[in-house]
């Protein structure tokens, strides 16, 4: 019982390290936001669909069994447009989701900055779901 508490701790602990180096201001042109915890892949895919529907993305292709979705959203006066690319990769219990963001087509493009924050306005959203 202790091991697997102690393992808990350990998972957590790089869960966190891994979400917060994700979330750092360096340049992130090649790297996805990254969110790593110990989940269920139905829980996971659930809250994704949620998440994007409440912050107003279009899923337009999406394979569960691939663990992929690709979402996009429009621009308003308030936010540039955008596509959500989603890959989810569970590993016996621990889920990993990996977002990359970029400008929708025929949008100016995005930069470092503009990208990790879409992605972060959708991780943070789905991880409280999680937990």
């Amino acid at each position: 019982m202790k091991a697997a508490a102690g393992w808990i701790v350990v998972l957590a602990l790089v869960s966190s390290a891994v979400f917060t180096a994700a979330c750092s201001s360096t340049s992130k042109t090649d790297q996805p936001a990254t969110l790593v915890y110990v989940g269920s892949s139905d829980d996971t895919w659930t809250a994704m669909q949620i998440v994007l529907i409440e912050l107003d993305y279009d899923i337009t292709s999406e394979d569960r069994n691939e663990g992929r979705i690709k979402a996009t959203r429009a621009a308003d006066g308030t936010r540039p447009g955008s596509v959500l690319a989603i890959d989810q990769v569970a590993r016996t219990d621990t889920i990993s989701l990996y977002v990359r963001a970029a400008a929708a087509a025929g949008d100016p493009s995005l930069d470092d900055m503009q990208r990790q924050t879409l992605a972060e306005e959708f991780l943070g959203p789905v991880k409280a779901l999680l937990y």
